[in-house]
């Protein structure tokens, strides 16, 4: 379990083990729930896992969050809000 320590200058900071972060990583789906279940931001999931990759570490792929886009109807939705081009 990851501790949280609070730094002089009154900001939190949480301390997340390799082993922790490995395990979190490999059992999760997204980048988005490795900092939520690690207590982490985003960018700092994500630079941790470069470096250990970088180090030899095998950690899976993994896509940066779980909001995937609906092509068709952002499609519609752009098409039915654009201006009208009727000419008088």
């Amino acid at each position: 379990m990851p501790k949280k320590t609070t730094e002089d200058n009154g900001t939190s900071k949480v301390i997340v083990t390799p082993q922790e972060f490995v395990l979190a990583w490999q059992e999760s789906d997204t980048i988005e729930a490795v900092s939520e279940r690690l207590g982490m931001n985003k960018m700092s999931v994500r630079q941790r896992a470069y470096s250990y990759r970088r180090k030899g570490v095998p950690l899976k792929s993994m896509r940066a969050g779980a909001n995937k886009v609906d092509w068709e109807s952002l499609k519609a939705l752009a098409a039915a809000s654009a201006p009208s081009t009727t000419i008088n």
